[in-house]
């Protein structure tokens, strides 16, 4: 099974990234936006793109919708 149709962070059966995913499922819903330009902002995307700063020692993450954004991203 692979998360969004790509496995890029080889989380998919990570047993620590499964139980915070299935925490915030039950508590936010299967409707949980992706980044903030396509629904807002919401706490837990500050929450896991400090996670993921911390995880790669880097200064900040940032969520973006799609890989398309992502290049755009990298480009500006």
């Amino acid at each position: 099974m692979e998360l969004f149709g790509t496995s890029y962070l080889q989380l998919q059966k990570h047993p620590e990234y499964l139980q915070i995913l299935t925490a915030n499922l039950q508590r936010h819903g299967v409707n949980n936006p992706i980044s903030r330009n396509n629904r807002g902002h919401f706490e837990i995307l500050e929450k896991v793109e400090s996670q993921l700063a911390s995880m790669w020692h880097c200064e900040a993450a940032c969520l973006l919708a799609n890989g398309f954004l992502a290049g755009q991203a990298i480009y500006t």
